[in-house]
């Protein structure tokens, strides 16, 4: 592979800085040796590495010079127009779309992102010939698609193709990090699709409910073996997408899976930033923390429109707001917006008569009232930016008033715009019957209470 002088810079920068930094807490050190094979031998794919380490750099270096990673990006899709049709080409094409996704994700253009992963799961229900590298990139795009989805993306997009029916939390222990996201990413999935397909009744969402109980008990005991800092930090990091999962699936807004994402959320984030660092040899502790996987954005923006909790929905937000960083599609500044929008929208002067100021979460329950069921926002739309400066709409429709509601975003000011249309149509659904016990903790399971629940 010979590279002129700024490429190679570009290419140095990559190995030592953007493959580690963007991987955030995930790190997969056979794949980057896959994808640094496949650099060497396809100009599409190093040219999409280039392009994406050379955003990276640039924003680094607080730098709005993007000329030379548009270049290669233009190089890289110029090639792979000229691949044959063939399973390789795919397997190309679907690695170059991983580093497009990350770019354009980076840059802040989300529709040119999300382009590229619908074009990445198309080529994925072809069938590709399982390999090492195959494995994952499916294991990436999923991932891709479970956060995009998180964040009211892709509807258009069925989970069904992507759902491995016989994988499910069996083992004593799980093997790797990568092992026990998938199975918890795998019954997410499943969840969207019976979402998606309207078949989440009440006896499909107890067959989830009992894998997720399985899989908080693998990880309970998976947590009591020696693991590196930052596998520590993984796991700890996916018991908090747990009670994510444990929502979608229950169905109700109950406080106690809530609470638990902004307890937990406070633990990883009292580790010793340095350590972290540290022990994946990050080479810009201090650099924007951008990285390209989840990390606490999602479950406080889900706690935020979610939770019916005055206290704990605010909490949520303020945590979103106390560090600007961007974890994949996920920007702290736009989650932030759209969820206090959101909790804004929705309490409409409720607690106006109440002198709540910052109330902690551990305060009695009783003393604040919870918001009533017809206050909530349903049919909750999401278009984000098409750049950093674009604007970002919101629609909804508010049971309440009979309302439709359009809100759009200027990130430029910071301001929101409103247009509201009266309306008598909603496909509002009251709260579901809960699968969440009273007694619900973030504890596992003993024996006798999940051989109940098996019977």
């Amino acid at each position: 592979m010979l590279l002129e002088c700024r490429e190679s810079s570009c290419f140095e920068w990559f190995m030592l800085r953007s493959s580690v930094k963007l991987q955030g807490a995930f790190q997969s050190r056979p794949l980057t040796v896959l994808v640094v094979q496949a650099t060497h031998a396809e100009p599409s794919v190093q040219h999409a590495v280039l392009a994406l380490s050379s955003i990276h750099r640039a924003q680094v270096n607080r730098s709005d010079d993007d000329r030379f990673a548009i270049q290669q990006y233009g190089k890289a899709i110029s090639s792979l127009r000229l691949l044959p049709n063939s399973i390789h080409s795919k397997r190309t094409t679907l690695i170059a779309a991983m580093y497009f996704v990350n770019m354009e994700f980076l840059r802040g253009h989300y529709a040119a992102g999300l382009m590229h992963v619908k074009h990445a799961l198309s080529l994925l229900q072809d069938n590709i010939p399982s390999t090492y590298i195959d494995g994952w990139l499916v294991t990436i795009f999923i991932r891709t698609l479970v956060s995009a989805k998180l964040f009211g993306q892709l509807p258009e997009i069925s989970c069904q193709p992507f759902v491995i029916a016989g994988l499910r939390p069996e083992l004593d222990t799980f093997r790797s990090v990568h092992h026990a996201r998938r199975t918890l990413d795998n019954i997410m999935l499943k969840m969207f699709d019976l979402k998606q397909q309207g078949c989440d009744s009440w006896y499909n969402r107890q067959e989830l409910a009992l894998e997720l109980y399985v899989w908080n008990e693998i990880h309970a005991r998976t947590m009591l073996l020696h693991h590196e800092i930052l596998d520590w930090f993984a796991y700890r990091l996916l018991h908090i997408y747990y009670h994510v999962a444990w929502v979608l699936v229950d169905g109700s807004a109950k406080c106690d899976p809530f609470r638990s994402i902004i307890d937990e959320s406070l633990d990883i984030a009292r580790i010793r930033f340095m350590d972290l660092a540290k022990s994946y040899h990050d080479p810009e502790p201090y650099s924007p923390n951008h990285i390209s996987d989840i990390g606490w954005i999602p479950p406080l923006y889900f706690t935020a429109i979610h939770c019916r909790d005055y206290r704990i929905r605010h909490k949520a937000t303020r945590m979103i707001q106390s560090t600007h960083h961007k974890e994949g599609i996920w920007d702290s500044a736009l989650a932030s917006a759209v969820a206090s929008k959101i909790v804004e929208l929705e309490e409409d002067g409720f607690y106006d008569f109440l002198e709540l100021g910052d109330l902690p979460i551990s305060s009695i329950e009783q003393e604040v009232p919870s918001l009533p069921e017809n206050y909530r926002l349903s049919n909750i739309n999401i278009t984000l930016p098409d750049n950093p400066t674009g604007q970002l709409l919101l629609s909804c429709y508010h049971e309440r008033k009979q309302t439709s509601i359009t809100c759009t975003y200027h990130p430029s000011t910071e301001h929101w715009t409103k247009t509201t249309t009266k309306s008598h149509h909603s496909n509002f659904c009251p709260t579901k019957p809960s699968l969440i016990p009273h007694n619900f903790s973030a504890t596992p399971l003993s024996t006798a209470q999940l051989g109940a629940l098996q019977t």
